[in-house]
């Protein structure tokens, strides 16, 4: 008969391995190419649970413990995996696409005022009219509208469509932020007299918003209100560009916004300002001792500070390890940091799965994880703490590069030493004065402006010493982006470097790190060619590589709202696909469609020579386009002006590239007059790769031309479900009638092309199809 075995006869399982054991089977399931079906999740759960339960009933503890790490693994996956499913389930309906809602409902967060719009997430709470929808939409609000105030009630009539965003190597993932903020449709307000506010509610965001303008009010219009507005309430609306820029290139993101280190000061404030009064009023112990005083002052004031912050990752995490070191403190119980961190992480990744999806995540917990795995008693005085900060600071600098060049394809050098400058002064001086400051307003008004201004004037000497790291030669380096695999192997990298003085070969730990700086690239031989039509939406840019060159054909769009693909997408491609030096940058012509990301592109790769069939157009002048020919490693090349007159299009520059055994044409938007005169100059050839004319328009693409090149592939580069119809179905239906295997950037994602020496060309990646995940359409 089994029993079931003495729970005093068995080790207990940790926290740290539950909650590993729980973290890994949600990351099994962001792993996955697709969710499973329901019924597979729940069998999943199910049995997480009974290996749980019947953990108790084996009597080897070894066994027991495997059995219980796995069921936690399989609850893990489940609850992953329904969350996910739940997810997608909100997302707005395929069939509604495209359709106008008359809505009711808040606004949530803080909007943002953008060039020509104010951008906000509604919720949808009631539907007037026959579609039945409802969630959170991510919408703009064209025109010169006044943004709603945040928490306001409203009816608005909304277009809407799923969220869907870029598929390229390197780069953000909207759909995969999407899932992470929970936004189940975008879209923009239309115009008309059935938008009216309803009226404003309390809320915390309200408050968040009062306090704000409150703060920016008192700075005036200094620089630095905007800096102390983030520290105070989490508002990183007014942080332009050119900061964010110089917070990236210092390591210093995390200091410019509430991150769990300012939550965690915050909490051993309250903690201190409460012992102290504990001790100036002894009589205050015999009603409540100075312990639990203590606890309860800090969670008193970090849970609210939390709220106001925004709720980011980075601040629950740290929220939850200061509720779960007071309570214990309450009770006069010691908890490990190990464990405490463990709890965390078992409590976001069980309460909000799809946390594993954000950057904010990794960078929290690897940063604070290092950080317990370096605590330890060490010995006092001055020389000690400082060397104990320094360990730490290369340490962190070093195990987080891997990451930071995983998310984000860049590092920074310089960070190391500005974090150890300028860190420990905005979290012992700034962020209590800040705080202090916005308490003041509720009471001690007087007061408050005073030590907000001293706060200000904290952040404009650490922007003036960030600015001078900024300026330090090749403090920030850009690099291709890393996989998982890389990622891990460069931590651990890290992490033997940084292993105590005695450890064997610590030098050996620099290997793995090299191999994150320096990733093997999958170049090209002699003879061949690689090209890549990035997924820019409704506009162009085209990679060319051979073994030691690369030209870039347009560089992207750029929107009237002053949104720069070149910057979002172009680049990071670039230097994931591991270009670091561009020779040549051809704009086929001035539009902002192929043009617009040109100052971004030239700002990445200023030795690049540019050329384009309009110079007059471009941001920073180009050669002007004229017939040359050249060859690189075994590739041949050959540009020449579309035409030397007539509209923009028509005067496009094409490249034609041409290897033994195929072509890859680009005609930029030459239309139809001017193709006669295209297809004889490129004559007959090899099997081609045409990149189709104007995106797929009907004034481009003609059947003549189909004829004289007859190509094997075709390559439309155009945005999803965008207003203009490309590809037009007559081209469509040409290209299909000529037996041309087309690929499609808004369907497929980036396209691969491979032109192999001695071999026809072929399609070698569709980025969307071939490079799945589960969130993304």
């Amino acid at each position: 008969m089994v029993s079931r075995v003495d729970a005093t006869m068995r080790p207990s399982i940790s926290w740290l391995v539950v909650a590993l054991a729980v973290f890994s089977g949600n990351l099994v399931l962001q792993a996955s190419p697709r969710l499973p079906s329901m019924y597979v999740a729940v069998v999943v759960g199910s049995m997480g649970i009974l290996s749980w339960v019947s953990q108790r009933w084996i009597d080897d503890a070894f066994r027991a413990r495997i059995v219980a790490m796995a069921g936690l693994a399989m609850l893990g996956y489940a609850v992953a995996a329904m969350a996910g499913a739940h997810v997608m389930s909100a997302r707005l309906p395929l069939a509604l696409e495209g359709r106008d809602f008359l809505v009711e409902g808040r606004v949530t967060g803080l909007p943002v005022r953008n060039h020509d719009s104010v951008g906000f997430v509604f919720d949808i709470e009631r539907n007037l009219d026959a579609n039945a929808f409802q969630g959170n939409v991510r919408v703009a609000w064209f025109g010169p509208v006044q943004a709603p105030p945040a928490c306001s009630r409203w009816q608005l009539l909304l277009r809407l469509k799923r969220p869907r965003g870029l598929a390229n190597p390197g780069g953000a993932d909207a759909e995969r932020m999407a899932v992470v903020r929970g936004i189940d449709a975008v879209g923009y307000v239309r115009d008309g007299p059935l938008n009216r506010k309803l009226g404003t509610m309390r809320c915390v965001d309200g408050i968040r918003e009062a306090i704000g303008q409150t703060v920016a009010e008192r700075l005036g219009g200094r620089h630095a209100a905007r800096l102390v507005l983030a520290l105070a309430v989490g508002d990183t609306r007014g942080l332009g560009e050119d900061d964010w820029h110089l917070a990236r290139v210092t390591g210093t993101s995390h200091l410019v916004a509430i991150s769990g280190l300012h939550t965690g000061m915050a909490a051993l404030l309250a903690a201190w300002f409460a012992g102290l009064a504990w001790r100036a009023w002894p009589t205050l112990g015999l009603y409540l001792p100075r312990q639990v005083a203590q606890a309860m002052g800090a969670v008193v004031l970090v849970l609210p500070y939390c709220m106001l912050a925004g709720s980011g990752l980075p601040a629950v995490r740290s929220t939850i390890m200061v509720c779960i070191v007071a309570f214990a403190h309450a009770r006069r119980r010691h908890v490990a940091p190990s464990h405490v961190l463990a709890m965390a992480l078992a409590a976001i990744v069980l309460v909000d799965p799809m946390a594993p999806l954000a950057a904010g995540f990794w960078l929290s917990f690897a940063g604070v994880a290092l950080l317990v795995g370096m605590l330890g008693a060490g010995r006092r005085g001055v020389r000690a703490w400082f060397a104990q900060l320094l360990r730490m600071q290369v340490l962190m600098t070093l195990a987080l590069m891997p990451l930071s060049v995983a998310f984000f394809g860049q590092w920074s050098l310089v960070g190391l030493l500005a974090n150890m400058v300028v860190a420990p002064f905005v979290s012992v001086v700034v962020v209590p004065l800040t705080l202090a400051g916005a308490l003041m307003l509720h009471g001690v008004e007087a007061a408050a402006t005073p030590v907000l201004q001293l706060a200000a004037f904290g952040m404009d000497a650490i922007w003036w010493v960030l600015k001078a790291f900024a300026r330090v030669p090749h403090g920030q380096w850009l690099l291709a982006g890393s996989g998982p695999a890389m990622v891990a192997l460069g931590m651990a990298g890290a992490l033997w470097c940084c292993t105590p003085c005695g450890w064997p070969r610590r030098w050996l730990g620099l290997l793995p790190l090299a191999a994150v700086v320096w990733p093997p690239v999958d170049r090209p031989v002699e003879g061949a060619a690689r090209a890549w039509a990035w997924d820019v939406g409704q506009g162009l840019s085209v990679l060319v590589q051979t073994r030691s060159h690369a030209v870039l054909v347009d560089a992207g769009p750029r929107s009237r709202s002053g949104y720069d693909l070149g910057a979002a997408v172009v680049v990071p491609a670039l230097r994931a696909s591991g270009v670091q030096t561009l020779d040549l940058l051809v704009l086929s012509h001035g539009d902002i469609d192929h043009a617009g990301g040109e100052a971004s592109v030239a700002m990445a790769y200023p030795a690049a020579r540019r050329m384009s069939g309009e110079p007059r157009r471009t941001r920073r002048g180009a050669d002007a386009c004229v017939e040359s020919r050249w060859t690189w490693d075994g590739v041949q090349f050959h540009v020449w002006p579309a035409s030397a007159s007539g509209p923009a299009n028509d005067r496009s520059c094409v490249l034609l590239v041409t290897t033994d055994a195929g072509r890859l044409l680009l005609p930029g938007d030459a239309g139809k007059a001017v193709e006669p005169a295209l297809a004889k100059k490129v004559g007959a050839g090899p099997p081609t790769v045409l990149v189709a004319g104007h995106h797929g328009s009907a004034s481009a693409t003609s059947e003549g031309f189909l004829r004289a090149l007859e190509p094997t592939h075709a390559i439309v580069s155009a945005g999803w479900r965008n207003r203009f119809g490309h590809p037009h179905r007559d081209v469509v239906a040409r290209l299909q009638r000529h037996a041309v295997d087309m690929s499609n950037t808004a369907s497929d994602g980036a396209v691969g092309i491979h032109l192999p020496a001695g071999r026809p060309p072929v399609i070698e990646m569709r980025w969307r199809r071939d490079v799945r995940h589960w969130w993304r359409e």
